[in-house]
């Protein structure tokens, strides 16, 4: 069953920038001897502001495996000119361990030198021995994140557009 805890919120929220959503963080319970590992679980945030109202942190066995949300972090910055980055899935499910479910998922952008590289799932960076991804087989080579290309033609297609309409009102006359 659930019980309330007391949490100082401001402790909760130290917790939580230290080990975010996939960190396991070992609860002390008066009267009990072994601290209770818990992860967080659902957070609800005030909607004016920064301050948290209510945290759900949901106790985990150490032994058995977890599925949780793993954020995509992009690091470094995007040199390619005339491309944008787009990122495609922002989180990861993942199935592991408490203890290691990795806390993020780093993707260094500047492995992406061209228009159209992608990185995808295979090729993130994670211990493959313990945590799995939850995809589907034929998702493994789809991508996480990629650099599209702007095509600066669009406009003159407009513009040559304009121009058809014109010629074809002037023929109607």
């Amino acid at each position: 069953g659930s019980e309330a805890l007391q949490l100082e919120i401001r402790e909760a929220m130290k917790m939580y920038e230290e080990v975010g959503d996939t960190g396991v963080v070992y609860l002390e319970l008066d009267g009990e001897k072994n601290n209770r590992p818990v992860l967080f679980d659902e957070i609800q945030v005030e909607p004016v502001g920064i301050n948290w109202i209510h945290v759900r942190l949901r106790e985990v066995n150490l032994k058995e495996k977890v599925e949780a949300e793993v954020p995509v972090v992009l690091v470094g910055e995007n040199k390619v000119p005339n491309t944008v980055l787009v990122t495609i899935h922002d989180t990861v499910m993942v199935e592991a361990l408490p203890t290691d479910l990795p806390k993020e998922f780093p993707i260094n952008v500047e492995l992406l030198t061209e228009p159209e590289a992608k990185i995808t799932f295979s090729e993130l960076e994670y211990d493959r021995d313990k945590v799995k991804l939850m995809i589907e087989e034929e998702e493994i080579d789809s991508p996480v994140v990629l650099l599209e290309e702007v095509k600066e033609e669009v406009e003159e297609e407009v513009a040559e557009g304009e121009g058809e309409n014109s010629t074809g009102e002037s023929s109607g006359e």
